[in-house]
C-alpha cells in the first residue's frame, strides 16, 4: 500500500460478504483522523462533517470523497454516496473499492441495472473477484424477483380489467332482455284486446240478427 495515503478507508459490507477493508497507511490529516474515529465509533454524520470540511480545503482529495460516500451510505443517503463515489472511482488507488461500493450503493437504491453493469465491469477486470461474483448474482436474484412481482401485478390487472368489462356487458343483457320481455307483454296485450274486441263484436251481431222490426 503506498505511503502517501493519508487517510483510513472502509469498504461497505453488502449481503453479509464484503469484509471491512483498510485502505490507509499514513493518517497526517487531522480532519480525516477524527472522521474516522468518529466513523468507527458509528458515528457517521459527525464522520461526514469532517470529511466535507477536509473536502472544503482539498476538493481534489478523492479519498476524502470516499470516506464521505461511506459515511453517506451509513446515512443511507444512496444517492448522495453514488456521487461520491464516481469520484473517488478516478483515484487508481481506490478505484475496486470505489466501484464496489457505487455498484452496492445502484442497488439499494433501487437501480438494479446500473448496479449490474458496475459489478460486471469489476468482474471482467478481474475474474477472481468472487465478492463481486457473489454481489451480482443477488442483484440478479433480486431482479427476477421484480420481475416476476411486475408479471403478476399485470396478470392481476388483466383479470381485473376483464372482470369489469364482464360487468359493464351484464347490464346491457339485461336491458335487452327487458325489451324482449316487453315486446313479449306488448303482444300479449294486443292480442287480448283483439280477442275482445271480436267478443263484443261477435255479440252485437248475435243481437242485431235477434231483432225484428217488421
Amino acid at each position: 500500500m503506498a505511503k502517501t495515503l493519508n487517510a483510513k478507508f472502509f469498504s461497505l459490507i453488502l449481503l453479509g460478504l464484503m469484509s471491512v477493508h483498510t485502505l490507509a497507511a499514513k493518517s497526517d490529516n487531522a480532519l480525516i483522523r477524527k472522521g474516522n474515529k468518529a466513523y468507527d465509533n458509528a458515528n457517521y454524520i459527525s464522520a461526514f462533517e469532517h470529511y466535507a470540511q477536509t473536502l472544503k480545503q482539498s476538493p481534489e482529495n478523492k479519498k476524502a470523497f470516499y470516506n464521505s460516500g461511506n459515511a453517506l451510505y451509513k446515512m443511507q443517503n444512496f444517492k448522495k454516496a453514488i456521487e461520491s463515489y464516481k469520484v473517488s472511482s478516478k483515484d487508481d488507488e481506490i478505484t475496486n473499492p470505489s466501484l464496489f461500493n457505487l455498484a452496492t450503493s445502484y442497488f439499494k437504491s433501487g437501480d438494479g441495472e446500473n448496479a449490474k453493469n458496475v459489478y460486471k465491469k469489476l468482474i471482467i477486470d478481474n475474474p477472481d473477484d468472487i465478492k463481486s461474483k457473489y454481489n451480482l448474482q443477488e442483484v440478479l436474484k433480486q431482479d427476477k424477483k421484480n420481475k416476476d412481482k411486475k408479471n403478476n401485478r399485470d396478470e392481476d390487472k388483466k383479470e381485473d380489467k376483464k372482470e369489469n368489462q364482464n360487468k359493464n356487458k351484464s347490464p346491457q343483457m339485461s336491458r335487452q332482455s327487458a325489451q324482449k320481455l316487453l315486446q313479449i307483454a306488448q303482444d300479449k296485450e294486443r292480442q287480448t284486446m283483439q280477442t275482445q274486441a271480436e267478443k263484443k263484436n261477435s255479440k252485437q251481431n248475435k243481437r242485431t240478427y235477434g231483432r225484428n222490426d217488421w
